[in-house]
């Protein structure tokens, strides 16, 4: 089958429904309970999936202005990742649920929106970004919606033993 952009797109808007269906009906407090991935809570699992989102909404802004990102942030390499992760839990533990929740919903529509802004060259051409090391965008987008289906996986079997 042939990758396009409705492809990619219809991927990443699938497992952000499949998230979204494992957030319905949570309590407030079940957002805020930890040991869905080690000591995190839903909240702090949803302020990481954001926050890479929003990483890389950054990576691609620079690249716009002639800049050439630092990726995934500076000083952090990619096999250095989980420090980043550990990180975003530090920034984002102290924030409310709903605050989180919106953050991520909000961050989720600007991704989607400028997914749909690039073009297949963009999003197909192996190293059309040098930040993405000869990989093509579309790789990445396909990352995001793989990270959103860890995330629900994690969040379904967590809900499962309560």
């Amino acid at each position: 089958m042939e990758a396009t952009k409705s492809h990619v797109l219809a991927k990443v808007q699938a497992e952000r429904r499949g998230l979204e269906i494992n957030l319905f009906n949570l309590a407030g407090e079940e957002f805020d309970r930890p040991g869905v991935v080690g000591d995190w809570s839903i909240k702090d699992l949803l302020a990481n999936l954001f926050e890479w989102e929003r990483l890389f909404l950054h990576w691609h802004d620079q690249t716009l202005r002639g800049i050439e990102p630092q990726v995934p942030c500076p000083g952090i390499s990619w096999k250095d990742r989980e420090i980043l992760n550990r990180q975003i839990y530090l920034k984002y533990r102290n924030r409310d649920h709903e605050w989180v929740l919106n953050k991520f919903r909000a961050t989720h529509a600007r991704f989607v929106t400028r997914l749909l802004k690039l073009s297949d060259e963009e999003l197909f051409t192996p190293g059309y970004y040098p930040w993405t090391e000869g990989c093509p965008l579309s790789s990445f987008m396909h990352a995001f919606a793989a990270h959103n289906r860890w995330a629900r996986t994690r969040i379904h079997n967590w809900k499962v033993k309560l």
